[in-house]
């Protein structure tokens, strides 16, 4: 049995791949952590990696389903105090409970994408010690600045990188989860060469 926090699950969900041949990354990867479980969402642009201490899961990672109805059932309503709960049998029947009473919500089968998630862990440098200006999407980052509000109520970011690189996104004042994010081919940064007159006037 896999359990996980409702809402860690939907944000995670937001990183996941919509649509690709690669359908490997259209799910959440979730595995055993030292304390709870990690889930991991890629869409090849951009990674999230979350620690839901409360979850619970075995020793072999799963990649779980997420429908668009699955995802709107994980938020809870303006009435309920604690988070639902989000839970997978070992055969793949997925779950929605309120909390604190268990209630169920809604079951979903098939709950499972049948196929391997790619190593993570290598996928950028966990110390950067150079970091250099780099450009990004901005609909990423506003998807960062939206995960940062819905953790800690503040979409405050920062980013760490190199040009070439995967960039290192934190989430203000949060140590249980974070971003990675792939650079754009920008050109020439700072201020505009034909608007450095500007500086004398």
């Amino acid at each position: 049995m896999i359990s996980i926090n409702a809402k860690l699950l939907r944000i995670a969900s937001m990183f996941s791949s919509k649509g690709s041949i690669r359908y490997y990354l259209n799910g959440v990867y979730v595995e055993k952590a030292d304390e709870g479980v990690i889930l991991v969402a890629t869409d090849g642009h951009r990674l999230i990696v979350i620690n839901d201490k409360t979850g619970n899961c075995g020793e072999d990672g799963k990649i779980i389903r997420l429908s668009k109805n699955i995802i709107l059932e994980t938020k809870k309503s303006k009435l309920e105090k604690e988070e639902r709960l989000v839970e997978i049998s070992e055969d793949g029947e997925l779950t929605i409970r309120r909390q604190p009473e268990g209630e169920k919500i809604v079951t979903y089968p098939n709950g499972f994408i049948d196929g391997t998630f790619p190593e993570w862990r290598s996928a950028f440098q966990w110390n950067i010690e150079k970091p250099s200006p780099s450009a990004f999407n901005a609909k990423y980052l506003n998807d960062f600045g939206r995960v940062s509000k819905e953790l800690n109520g503040s979409e405050f970011i920062s980013i760490k990188g190199t040009e070439n690189g995967p960039s290192i996104v934190r989430f203000y004042n949060c140590d249980y989860a974070f971003g990675v994010i792939m650079p754009v081919r920008f050109g020439s940064m700072g201020v505009p060469e034909s608007m450095k007159y500007l500086e004398t006037k």
